[in-house]
């Protein structure tokens, strides 16, 4: 969160943080030849901690403080993101409004459309357009309790939160880096009239799944789904052990696995459903050309085939980072490579400020 307009970080080393409750993924790029290097990677699974918060808290900070460890940033400057129900992401459209008049339109909306009181929230915002006709843009919101929450707790893990995002932006930000996958959303005519296919990104973490898209305004949505692998694992009645197995090639799936794999992510498959059918509702003239799906799961062949028949659409694994360039040892490359899927948040991230 904050007014990017006002920060400089060029010439300094920052690590996009992907933090999520079971893991930690970190990563550092820069800018050669109008593409994104990778000079650094790193992920680490949080420890258990048996339903006590301030257990988990502390093997959080450990995880990081092994990336950090692991990835051997000079710096100690990070940009982290947020998700779930203490973030909003809220687009907008006013008649046409003079500059100084926009910061009080949205947060005049935000008063009204937020669930968050003025006094228990921060508030940005960003303009898309602004013509003689009309003022777009959107504005994001997120509970002061959760920054501060997280700022202390990256501190305390001996890094400095330079920069708070949201999951979501940085998923689209990560595809905007993309320029391969970037191009395949048809460019938008100025009067909205023409016909456009758009990719959404799909990332699904350990208890929220966060869908993102751009609008034909040219503005994200962004839905944080509750529902996440670890509820998927649990419905299965898995230990963590063997859910990581299914993913690791280390056991075949049989008919009665995928069938009960099906059944336990029918709640977020419907989430998802719903979200997308309401976009082209509102979108009318658009469809959806591909879901690109990161984190965990997207390291499944069943999942991706129970999206593929549920949704009516191509899903595709992401792995933003494949094609990238790295500057790290071959083994560290090869862990990367591997673990694409799950680099997605904190590539957005790290994209955000270099």
């Amino acid at each position: 969160m904050g007014d990017r307009r006002f920060l400089d970080f060029s010439g300094r080393h920052l690590v996009g943080l992907d933090i999520d409750s079971a893991g930690v993924r970190m990563i550092q790029l820069r800018r050669r030849n109008g593409q994104y290097v990778v000079t650094g990677a790193a992920a680490s699974d949080v420890a258990p901690w048996d339903d006590d918060p301030d257990l988990h808290r502390k093997n959080t900070q450990q995880a990081v403080r092994q990336c950090l460890s692991t990835l051997g940033a000079r710096g100690k400057l990070a940009v982290c993101g947020l998700r779930g129900t203490e973030v909003v992401v809220r687009g907008f459209e006013f008649p046409a409004l003079p500059e100084e008049e926009i910061k009080g339109a949205v947060e005049l909306e935000a008063e009204q459309l937020c669930p968050f009181g003025a006094d228990e929230r921060a508030l940005d915002y960003q303009v898309t357009l602004n013509d003689e006709k009309r003022t777009r843009g959107y504005w994001v919101a997120a509970t002061t309790s959760l920054i501060a929450s997280r700022r202390q707790m990256v501190y305390e893990a001996g890094l400095k939160c330079a920069l708070m995002d949201v999951d979501g932006l940085a998923l689209l930000n990560c595809l905007e880096g993309q320029p391969n996958r970037a191009s395949e959303a048809t460019t938008i005519s100025n009067d909205d009239s023409q016909d456009e296919a758009r990719p959404v990104v799909l990332d699904v973490g350990e208890h929220y799944a966060s869908i993102a898209l751009v609008d034909r305004a040219h503005r994200p949505i962004v839905r944080d789904v509750p529902s996440g692998d670890q509820e998927i694992r649990h419905r299965m009645s898995l230990t963590a052990e063997a859910w990581i197995d299914l993913f690791s090639g280390k056991v075949d799936t049989d008919e009665v696995i995928r069938r009960a794999l099906e059944k336990a992510c029918a709640p977020l498959v419907e989430d998802i459903a719903s979200t997308l059918r309401y976009y082209v509702a509102e979108n009318c003239g658009t469809h959806i050309s591909q879901v690109l799906l990161c984190g965990r799961l997207a390291l499944s062949e069943d999942f991706v085939e129970i999206l593929r028949a549920k949704l009516s659409v191509g899903v595709t694994p992401w792995n933003p980072v494949a094609e990238m360039p790295c500057e790290m040892d071959e083994q560290q490359e090869a862990r990367l490579r591997a673990n694409g899927p799950l680099m997605a948040v904190a590539a957005g991230l790290a994209m955000r400020t270099i």
